[in-house]
């Protein structure tokens, strides 16, 4: 397995095995960065605003390196499911979106200074439901289902020899 091409390519497609693969590395990545970030600044970082710098930098570099990664991930499970990966928009854009206006929402009416009307709450609410939804389908979609049999505009069947 070509590990460059499963975490950073988004060209061809890849199985559902092999995207639960790269989401199981994602998440030893974060935990391994939170611990260490965590045991460092403990030790010999604390109140040491050099190393809590460096530190901070590290993690901005493995988010970043972690979300190129997965979109390159997201991209090549949708080519598996004979989709473009424009539709990374509706699993990751959209929610994004839907949240940034329920906070929006939320936002204004907490600073208005009274308890708000009860139908900004509800639409805020609504908006973080559909994002719930959107993340649920995006699970099913990329996870769950499987992808074309035989070769698709994206390339070859990826459980095909």
């Amino acid at each position: 397995m070509n590990w460059g091409h499963l975490l950073f390519g988004f060209s061809g497609r890849i199985s559902r095995a092999k995207y639960w693969l790269a989401i199981l590395v994602f998440a030893v990545v974060s935990m391994i960065d939170k611990v260490m970030a965590f045991a460092l600044d403990q030790t010999i970082g604390h109140g040491n605003y050099g190393v809590t710098l460096v530190l901070s930098i590290v993690s901005i570099v493995i988010i970043i390196g972690s979300l190129i990664s997965s979109i390159a991930v997201v991209i090549k499970r949708l080519h598996d499911r004979n989709k473009s990966g424009w539709w990374l928009m509706v699993f990751y854009g959209v929610p994004l979106a839907l949240i940034a206006v329920a906070a929006a929402i939320m936002f204004a009416v907490n600073t208005a200074g009274s308890d708000g009307p009860a139908l900004a709450y509800g639409v805020a609410v609504v908006l973080c439901l559909g994002a719930v939804a959107l993340w649920i389908w995006a699970l099913v979609e990329l996870g769950g289902l499987e992808g074309t049999h035989g070769p698709n505009l994206y390339g070859p069947d990826p459980l095909e020899g």
